[in-house]
């Protein structure tokens, strides 16, 4: 089973295509980053958002992600898996991409894909979204249902998706707000860990990779700003854009992170103690 997908992380769009935070227009970056992907020399089977689709929870913004989906499902002709993070409002959310009856239940969800005549991959997006928090939380039933989802496959088949990093990270002051109940969470993914091709995340805005519960796991840098991963004293908000190319071969995955072009300079270092 070899194939290549794309993962992209933290849009924090707007309600407006040319709106803007710290003199960023976010909805334009993320334009950029998937133009970027168009050029690469890879046919992606999927494209993978780990959540924080929306900066500020507005129902216009995931109007203007209708519009993104739109566009990258007519430029790599593949299917956009979704997931939710801090910044995001579950109901919207369904209302606006999925057509349904406003519902803020946790979204979660596995979805098959083909990447190949025959071959498929399941992913498993988790929600760990804490309603009023930065930090995250896999819930208890999240977790059950997850135990059941990986104990009905045999193969290596299995990507996990979710918000939150489960690893320490290494700006200090942003470790309190990641994934808060990862020792629950990995408790669940060590008898499986050899039918789990890998796990990925977003939230922390840059491009890092370790080892968790015996599977990798890798984030993506934001496609609306980065963070300083040395910054020890608050958020060193820098100007970058990225994305991952990620590929399966023979059973493993690989993580190329890519970084768009350009200089990066630094918007802003928050100090002020947030939750």
């Amino acid at each position: 089973m070899t194939f290549s997908f794309l993962h992209l992380s933290d849009l924090h769009l707007l309600p407006e295509a040319d709106g803007q935070v710290l003199g960023q227009t976010h909805y334009a970056k993320a334009r950029a980053a998937l133009q970027m992907a168009s050029t690469l020399e890879i046919t992606p089977k999927f494209v993978l958002i780990t959540g924080d689709l929306a900066h500020r929870e507005e129902i216009g913004s995931y109007e203007l992600l209708k519009t993104l989906m739109r566009d990258i499902e007519a430029q790599f002709s593949v299917p956009v898996l979704l997931g939710v993070g801090n910044h995001d409002d579950r109901g919207h959310l369904r209302a606006v991409i999925h057509g349904q009856i406003v519902n803020n239940a946790p979204y979660f969800y596995s979805h098959r894909i083909a990447v190949a005549p025959n071959a498929s991959v399941r992913v498993i997006m988790l929600d760990t979204q804490v309603t009023g928090k930065t930090r995250g939380e896999v819930s208890p039933e999240q977790l059950a249902w997850l135990g059941e989802q990986l104990a009905q496959s045999t193969e290596r088949d299995t990507i996990l998706a979710l918000h939150h990093a489960p690893l320490p990270v290494t700006i200090r002051t942003f470790q309190p707000h990641q994934l808060s109940n990862a020792a629950a969470l990995a408790a669940v993914i060590v008898p499986y860990a050899d039918r789990i091709l890998g796990l990925l995340h977003g939230h922390i805005h840059y491009a890092y990779a370790g080892v968790f519960a015996g599977v990798l796991c890798a984030s993506a840098a934001g496609t609306a700003f980065t963070l300083d991963p040395t910054s020890q004293s608050g958020l060193r908000i820098m100007s970058g854009c990225g994305f991952n190319v990620v590929h399966v071969i023979d059973g493993q995955m690989l993580v190329d992170p890519i970084m768009l072009p350009g200089e990066v300079s630094e918007l802003k270092y928050d100090k002020v103690p947030f939750e």
